[in-house]
């Protein structure tokens, strides 16, 4: 999606916990006050909106035609509502409870706040992967190497 194209909602506040400089849920990016001008930060955020509608258009172009094409199906009819209930909570879900995609998510999010962020010091995406708060159980030299550092 180009940037000419507004996938996204942004708004910012305070409201943040103080581990985090900003959140994406759903197509929603929060941004820490004093954030407007951190590019790199933004970017990370849309990439977490990317995924989640990566998701959710999946899920929703399986579930809807299924429930047209498996309507009155005893078996088939519930799979589709389960498809199709589930496409906008699959990328938190995912999130939330699998390790290996939470991983994929912030390595893919952190890679684009690097790249297009134009920081003097890219060190800090190391720290944040190797946070508590992830929950992945990176060493220093895991996250540089997932980061393509080394």
């Amino acid at each position: 999606m180009g940037d000419d194209m507004k996938y996204y909602i942004t708004r910012y506040t305070d409201k943040l916990p103080s581990w985090q400089a900003g959140n994406a849920r759903l197509f929603l990016i929060t941004l820490r006050k004093g954030k407007e001008h951190d590019i790199g930060l933004l970017e990370h955020e849309k990439c977490h909106v990317r995924q989640w509608w990566a998701l959710f258009l999946l899920m929703s172009l399986i579930g809807w035609p299924a429930l047209y094409f498996f309507n009155g199906d005893p078996v088939m009819m519930p799979v589709s509502i389960a498809i199709t209930g589930l496409a906008p909570a699959l990328h938190a879900l995912l999130y939330l409870l699998v390790r290996p995609y939470r991983q994929w998510s912030e390595v893919q999010a952190y890679k684009t706040q690097v790249a297009k962020g134009n920081y003097r010091d890219n060190s800090f995406a190391v720290r944040a992967l190797m946070n508590p708060k992830y929950k992945l159980n990176l060493t220093e030299s895991e996250a540089s190497k997932l980061l393509g550092f080394w």
